[in-house]
């Protein structure tokens, strides 16, 4: 009888950690105007509006599914709808950028993720208002975020928040597999037809406009949701002209996917790899995919092996190579890597400050633009730099593609 109750406990104490399977953003009814930091006011909103930028938001259950219940099944369309709206009254100029969140995280106002994606938002469209000079009399891109939402947080208690790794990357599998696939096909759809190229066609990017931009970004179980979504368009984009030595420009999905501190094995990656190695580029050619890994990520590094080992203990490989390719990240692969990014305290940019802790927008956008300044200015310096070296050097600069 003592057994059944500590039993009982310990199930009421797991049930009441237990995050619930249903959607936050079940108002599709007006826009909630909304600051930078958490909107308590518009926690069941899902398109959310400040004076720069525009924030809508897309869910799907645990099986990778639009959530059924009233409301919440049609926020896909409603976002596309909104998109649409929101291009009609900003001169068909707007700047879409997705985030699609990841372990430990969901479409709840209080997660970290949504602050900082609204700070990021911010950033983008101040950015936006000062190339917009440069653009003669074209209007600055309205910016939209949109955040894909899961249900990578299963339960706040821990050890379990920690535990969750394999119920989590399952459920980040149904997700990659479900309807998500078609949401971002329905956005590429909607760059397409708004700079006018309506078949989303090769030929067709040599004519459209570049009124709509659109950056797909993924992070942890994310990043391996929107890159099973996209791996197939960037395959077929890539082998074709594998063999001309002067291809053309490779097609795009969006204009820039983004992979951060990506939790899924460089095995899936492999493929995308060879073919991607395999082929010639255009002088100059633009990065079309760019996968960042932190050194210290401890889940990547260290959680994901450990968890993988376990899964796949009983996994044939033909070599050491392939078998660290299913238990480890491509960021923690060196063969994987390309490049190395770290920080130069050499370098002084005067008057810039990171924005992540500013929550009053008045002093953000201040700042934003004291940032844009000094980079500005760096940018400068560098090119000096590069020119001085061409003069005083051996005469020849490479500069890697991409």
């Amino acid at each position: 009888m003592r057994q059944r109750k500590h039993v009982f406990i310990l199930s009421a104490f797991l049930l009441a950690g237990c995050v619930a399977n249903e959607p936050y953003r079940t108002s599709l009814a007006p826009v909630c105007a909304t600051p930078l930091g958490p909107a308590q006011s518009c926690s069941s909103s899902f398109h959310e509006t400040s004076d720069s930028f525009d924030l809508l938001f897309a869910e799907f259950d645990d099986q990778g599914l639009p959530y059924p219940r009233p409301g919440a099944k049609d926020q896909q369309a409603k976002v596309i709808k909104a998109l649409d709206d929101i291009a009609a009254t900003n001169d068909h100029r707007v700047a879409v950028y997705v985030f699609v969140t990841g372990w430990k995280n969901n479409a709840n106002e209080d997660d970290g993720n949504i602050t900082g994606f609204k700070k990021a938002l911010a950033v983008a469209a101040r950015d936006e208002v000062a190339k917009n000079p440069a653009e003669g009399s074209k209007r600055p891109r309205r910016v939209v975020g949109i955040f894909v939402s899961w249900r990578g947080l299963a339960t706040t208690l821990e050890p379990f928040k920690e535990l969750s790794f394999w119920t989590r990357k399952a459920a980040a599998d149904r997700v990659a597999h479900g309807s998500a696939r078609g949401f971002f096909s329905m956005l590429k759809l909607f760059q397409c037809e708004q700079n006018g190229n309506l078949s989303c066609s090769l030929e067709g990017t040599k004519t459209a406009s570049k009124n709509v931009r659109l950056v797909l970004i993924g992070h942890s179980f994310g990043a391996l949701i929107l890159y099973n979504a996209v791996e197939q368009a960037l395959v077929e984009s890539l082998v074709p002209n594998s063999d001309n030595p002067a291809p053309p420009p490779v097609p795009r999905f969006g204009d820039m996917v983004i992979l951060l501190n990506p939790a899924f094995e460089a095995s899936l990656y492999a493929p995308l790899k060879e073919i991607a190695d395999g082929r010639n580029y255009p002088p100059h050619e633009p990065p079309i995919f760019v996968s960042v890994t932190s050194q210290t990520d401890w889940a990547t590094g260290l959680a994901f092996p450990i968890g993988r080992t376990a899964n796949a203990f009983l996994e044939n490989t033909a070599d050491p190579a392939e078998g660290a390719a299913i238990t480890h990240t491509m960021g923690h692969i060196d063969s994987y890597i390309t490049h190395h990014l770290t920080v130069d305290d050499s370098i002084q940019c005067e008057g810039w400050k990171d924005v992540g802790e500013i929550q009053d927008p008045a002093e953000l956008r201040a700042q934003v633009d004291k940032n844009l300044a000094a980079e500005n200015n760096q940018r400068h310096v560098f090119t000096l730099s590069i020119q001085r070296y061409l003069r005083i050097g051996s005469g020849s600069f490479a500069a890697a593609p991409g």
